[in-house]
């Protein structure tokens, strides 16, 4: 249970983190949203490539650009 509270934390914080970056603030449920997002897309991509980030702050990293870049599809898509 506790593990579950913590992953929502870390995606919320990479939400908020997306938000500040790229200028898209819709609330703390969305910036969880996206943060799992970013996350799952990086992990996508990355294990394609075979990369696998083991620590913790290379791993919010990746996320946060991968929520980085569903936001700016998002805004392409939504225009």
């Amino acid at each position: 249970m506790i593990g579950i509270v913590i992953d929502l934390l870390v995606a919320a914080f990479i939400g908020w983190c997306t938000g500040k970056i790229m200028g898209y603030h819709k609330g703390t449920i969305a910036n969880i949203i996206i943060g799992i997002i970013g996350g799952t897309i990086c992990s996508i991509l990355l294990g394609l490539f075979g990369a696998h980030p083991d620590e913790l702050l290379s791993s919010m990293t990746i996320s946060i650009i991968g929520a980085c870049i569903f936001v700016y599809v998002y805004r392409l898509v939504a225009k």
